[in-house]
């Protein structure tokens, strides 16, 4: 049986007659939409001046820079503070206009490159995780960005998301090596820099209550395989796909 199935996106409803301007919030930014009042997506605009969308399309893979720019849509949508989230490579097809195997490869390739951090599930209908890596990697720093864009909206001074490391929470060291000790316990004692970034994703996404029980199951089970683990504990986390508490 498949993992945790991506949830399909439900069909908007009819707009209403008077288009008024709404004013969003996008974490300490306000945004005003003229003439809109219905769901957007937002991305940081800087990274489009900062020579990233065809960096990607040329030096990662054709395709990389919509799949990218989608998880930052998703990522802006659903943290303040740039974190993990969640995707099914079928949905980020749909989104994007691409077919979901060269979605997959595309993932594959930007992790490979280290602009996102993850777990990519085997399967595309499957959910896997994602995170923005940061500081992000641009042709252009967000210094650059902001002195040769000529934009007004850009001013010196800015921080911009992504541009600059954030502070890690102060139990994020311990929670990961309780992470990593159960990881050795109960799956395996391989260990590489995607491992870690998957057992950092553990860390922060689930409880330690979780991951024991999960990880535990995998002993059991003698399944050798974190990927087994994170599935399960997404579906769990899910209610696999009936009830994501999002």
């Amino acid at each position: 049986m498949l993992g945790a199935k991506r949830r399909r996106v439900k069909p908007a409803s009819q707009p209403p007659a008077r288009f008024p301007h709404r004013r969003l919030t996008f974490g300490a930014i306000r945004i005003i939409c003229a003439g809109m009042d219905e769901p957007i997506a937002v991305s940081p605009l800087w990274l489009e001046y900062s020579g990233l969308p065809r960096h990607l399309n040329e030096a990662v893979r054709a395709g990389a820079w919509p799949v990218f720019k989608k998880l930052v849509e998703l990522d802006c949508q659903q943290n303040a503070i740039p974190d993990i989230i969640e995707a099914a490579a079928a949905d980020l097809a749909e989104w994007t206009g691409l077919k979901a195997d060269a979605v997959s490869k595309i993932l594959a390739k930007l992790r490979s490159a280290k602009y996102v951090a993850g777990y990519i599930a085997d399967h595309p209908e499957e959910v896997s995780l994602f995170q923005i890596q940061i500081p992000l990697r641009t042709p252009r720093t967000p210094a650059e960005t902001i002195r040769d864009s000529g934009k007004a909206f850009f001013h010196p001074g800015m921080r911009l998301r992504y541009g600059y490391p954030l502070d890690a929470p102060p139990d994020d060291e311990t929670r990961l090596q309780q992470v990593v000790d159960l990881y050795f316990n109960h799956i395996s004692m391989r260990m590489n820099s995607f491992i870690l970034d998957e057992l950092r994703m553990v860390a922060r996404r689930f409880s330690l209550e979780s991951a024991r029980g999960v990880f535990g199951r995998a002993a059991l089970n003698e399944t050798r395989s974190l990927a087994w683990a994170i599935r399960e504990l997404v579906k769990e986390r899910r209610g696999d796909g009936e009830n994501t508490g999002e």
